[in-house]
């Protein structure tokens, strides 16, 4: 019998003797493992090298049933899926049937696996934590919505408690208002708000994809740079997009230079420096990127969806403005001609994010335990 069930669609590494995966989910992860003994994971394996964004679990007592990855976005894969899914089910209800706490990863394949098989558990202690767009009114895939449909019902639920971001009006008794974070108390240090008489550095972090956007990014610091501002952008990430990234910083040396993947110390370090975010992405759970930067001091620059608009104060805290350049562009100008409302507006975001330390998820997790 195991202590913790762990059922998730982020591949995992091994290397050197432990388990490795996607870092800010791996952080979240070891603190809820300081608090259990035996953990069983059910996840993909992925062979390659651990990369720079990546972590390894703290607990020693893990056990990993390999699953394999499927999807249904051609006919191929529907095929396969349908093949390979009895078998996932069994292991994933056997697994259910031989440990104490089920905690899913949700939304993904995984994840609608799990939320599918718990049902039969009703009364075991379950923790889900969606990590996407909670917002009732967003656009998402069908197995999202069913996912989302199957965690609001306290009657196929039992004894679960869903982990959300954000007050919503269609919250159900299984829905907590939940949040995550990246700093500890002992991080919290004094960092003022960069002044504008500087050259003024910009940032995006994320994957190199359509989906986060880094093009308009690129397309915004061009066009403030159009305007006069002496500003420039770093791309912290990697991804399909990442040739054409790379082309705009041949092309635009002064304005534009992609990094690639940082470890956890050193995004921290650039965003110590910066003045702005740019998150231009079209979905999100709770932004960490956003979170993070905030702490920090830096101004995110952010479409208004998900539970974005709550994090920001609806634009107290930073700037809320479509997924548009030009838009983008002009809000930041705006806000540069006014050096007393981006330092009180910087201020606000630091002291907002600063009360969501791993202290605090600590503290908040054990309830659920």
């Amino acid at each position: 019998m195991f202590d913790f069930l762990i059922v998730t669609h982020v591949p995992h590494k091994w290397e050197s003797g432990k388990w490795f995966a996607y870092g800010p989910y791996v952080v979240e992860m070891n603190i809820w493992l300081r608090h259990v003994g035996s953990v069983l994971i059910l996840a993909p394996r992925s062979y390659e090298p651990v990369s720079p964004m990546e972590s390894a679990y703290s607990s020693a007592n893990i056990t990993l049933i390999e699953m394999p990855q499927f999807n249904f976005l051609n006919l191929k894969n529907r095929m396969r899926s349908l093949v390979l899914l009895p078998k996932i089910f069994l292991t994933c209800f056997n697994a259910m049937r031989h440990t104490k706490h089920i905690h899913l990863r949700c939304p993904g394949n995984m994840g609608l696996v799990g939320a599918l098989s718990q049902v039969v558990f009703r009364r075991k202690q379950k923790t889900v934590k969606f990590a996407g767009n909670w917002d009732p009114a967003a656009a998402r895939p069908w197995s999202v919505k069913f996912q989302r449909f199957i965690l609001r019902q306290p009657i196929l639920m039992g004894r679960a408690s869903v982990l959300v971001y954000g007050t919503w009006s269609d919250n159900t008794a299984t829905c907590v208002d939940a949040f995550t974070a990246t700093y500890s108390e002992q991080e919290i240090t004094v960092c003022h708000p960069r002044p504008l008489d500087k050259p003024i550095r910009a940032m995006f972090i994320g994957r190199f994809n359509e989906n986060k956007a880094p093009l308009v990014a690129v397309e915004t610091v061009l066009q403030l740079r159009q305007m006069g501002w002496p500003i420039s952008l770093s791309l912290v990430g990697k991804g399909p997009q990442a040739e054409t990234l790379q082309s705009y910083a041949k092309d635009y040396p002064d304005s534009i230079k992609v990094i690639g993947e940082l470890s956890k110390d050193q995004v921290r370090a650039h965003l110590q420096a910066a003045h702005f975010l740019l998150a231009p992405s079209s979905t999100e759970g709770w932004p960490k990127t956003v979170a993070e930067a905030m702490f920090w001091a830096v101004i995110p620059v952010v479409p208004p969806v998900s539970c974005v608009a709550q994090m920001l104060d609806s634009g107290q805290r930073g700037l809320l403005v479509p997924k548009n350049a030009q838009q983008m562009a002009q809000a930041i100008d705006t806000l540069l001609k006014d050096p007393e409302q981006y330092r009180q507006m910087a201020l606000k975001a630091q002291s907002w994010s600063q009360q969501f330390t791993l202290e605090k998820f600590d503290s908040f997790i054990q309830q659920f335990l």
